[in-house]
């Protein structure tokens, strides 16, 4: 999600690894995404074994977040407290532990959370509770199905042996200044209309509404290209930076999408990546934790080894 990008690069995001998911099947668990005025995904999810309560599914936020009347009405086991307060106008609280969340019919033991106050959109309504992050997710083979409206959980290979496609290698952690930060889907891709030279490191973002640019780091934060010119559109983000809009193709291994809206803007963005890939981009996007590995639009395979689109 746009607003929680920087949360990522928190001390409490470079924090250990989690136990392993819990299945009360060997069967992937197909869980319908619900109704919204965007194209974020949301779900229903249980803490502690009560709700459901609505949550945002995430992949470019690496810990899971949790509003702060729900974190106090679950009496959420206290570890500390975070050394920022204030996080792209979100104010950041304690940080806590859930015993248990699940969706559908799966389960993660001891998640990290954090308790936020903030996740407020007049687009989304007041029953979004909070944000599931990719430490929660990357306990699961994914598969997002924006045609359908549902995604699928899967603990086991079903998944992986039912979808045949271009397997783009997906980085899930980088270093910033010298240490490893966990839980980050990162992959590469080129935008001609942007650098025709370099590939550019994105993160692969659920919780995103735009194919968004700014280069960091990992690009050395490079000049603004002649492709520029041009374009003649201008807006402004969040903190005030000049950004530029306009349609463009984006590459991905094989894959070349139709023109898509892409903006950039000249203010640095995270120190290891250069923007965020949004899924709904996309029918359906396959996420393998387990093998690190991204298959864009997948082709189911039938019985006869043959694939098929649905």
């Amino acid at each position: 999600m746009f607003l929680l990008r920087s949360l990522c690069f928190l001390p409490l995001c470079l924090a250990g690894a989690l136990l392993p998911a819990l299945s009360q099947s060997t069967q992937p668990i197909v869980v319908p995404l619900l109704h919204s005025r965007t194209v974020l995904p949301i779900v229903f999810a249980r803490i502690n074994g009560k709700g459901p309560y609505k949550f945002i599914l995430d992949t470019g936020t690496n810990i899971t977040l949790i509003d702060s009347s729900l974190f106090r009405e679950l009496n959420l086991e206290e570890r500390g407290t975070t050394s920022e307060s204030l996080v792209g106008g979100m104010a950041l609280g304690k940080l806590g532990s859930a015993r248990e969340i699940s969706i559908g019919g799966l389960s993660q033991r001891e998640v990290q959370v954090l308790e936020v106050n903030g996740i407020k959109r007049p687009d989304l309504g007041p029953t979004i509770r909070g944000v599931l992050g990719e430490n929660f997710l990357c306990a699961f083979d994914v598969l997002i199905d924006n045609q359908h409206r549902q995604i699928s959980f899967d603990t086991g290979d079903t998944l992986i042996l039912s979808l045949a496609g271009e397997h783009l290698p997906l980085t899930l952690s980088s270093q910033v200044h010298g240490i490893e930060v966990k839980d980050r889907p990162l992959v590469w891709a080129s935008i001609p209309s942007f650098d025709n030279v370099h590939l550019l490191h994105l993160l692969l973002d659920t919780g995103s509404e735009s194919l968004t640019l700014a280069p960091g780091e990992a690009s050395k934060v490079r000049d603004l290209p002649a492709a520029y010119v041009p374009l003649r559109k201008f807006t402004t983000n969040n903190e005030g930076s000049p950004c530029a809009l306009w349609k463009g193709h984006l590459r991905l291994g094989e894959t070349t999408t139709r023109p898509i809206k892409i903006k950039s803007c000249t203010s640095p963005g995270a120190p290891d990546d250069d923007g965020t890939l949004p899924t709904f981009l996309f029918k359906r996007v396959f996420i393998s934790h387990v093998h690190g590995f991204l298959i864009l639009d997948p082709v189911d395979v039938g019985s006869s080894g043959q694939g098929s689109r649905r």
